[in-house]
């Protein structure tokens, strides 16, 4: 399971590409010194991740209307 940190355009390149900062839970339980971790990528790219992480879609939306709001 992970916990979201943030999601924010890296660039405005297209496809845009997307930063994503998360807690993996079992990692930082488990491996002292761990803190979080950063994958960027395509928006289909961050949401097979998030998803294959048990994210659910509504919460995965929501992070990118958010994401591209911002920029």
């Amino acid at each position: 399971m992970i916990q979201i940190v943030s999601i924010q355009k890296a660039d405005n390149e297209e496809p845009p590409h997307y930063e994503l900062a998360y807690v993996d839970l079992e990692k930082k339980k488990n491996e002292k010194g761990y803190f979080q971790t950063t994958k960027y990528g395509t928006e289909a790219e961050l949401r097979k991740l998030l998803k294959s992480s048990e994210v659910p879609d509504i919460e995965i939306d929501r992070y990118f209307e958010e994401a591209n709001r911002l920029s």
